[in-house]
């Protein structure tokens, strides 16, 4: 069963994104903060991470770049953000990111590329 880490520093978001992908048979782990995403990964690494940009403290930005300083493979990484530019998404896929998913999203779409996204990570 994969592992999805999901961070955002807003519950009512955590909430619903664990509840879907629960539903849809995966295994969920939620933190709120960024520093948190790190120590997640660090006690075992997630299939795949969904990750807010905007949180206090380490933004997702901090934490795609801590994540690109690790030895080995990081999981890749989805962003969730309410950041609706394209220059944002093109900013995070430059980053590190493998895709973007804007708020509001809906549940076929947050599925589809959680499904999409952990088909390519196996392939790699």
């Amino acid at each position: 069963m994969p592992k999805i880490l999901i961070c955002d520093d807003t519950p009512d978001i955590l909430e619903m994104v664990q509840f879907i992908l629960e539903g849809e048979g995966y295994e969920v782990m939620t933190v709120g903060t960024g520093i948190e995403v790190l120590r997640a990964i660090d006690g075992g690494e997630p299939d795949l991470v969904l990750l807010d940009l905007r949180m206090p403290g380490l933004d997702g930005y901090g934490v795609m770049r801590e994540l690109r300083l690790q030895e080995g493979a990081s999981p890749p990484v989805v962003i969730l953000s309410a950041k609706g530019l394209e220059e944002d998404r093109r900013a995070a896929l430059a980053a590190g990111a493998r895709d973007y998913l804007f708020k509001p999203f809906t549940v076929a779409q947050l599925i589809e590329t959680v499904r999409v996204q952990l088909a390519a990570a196996k392939r790699r």
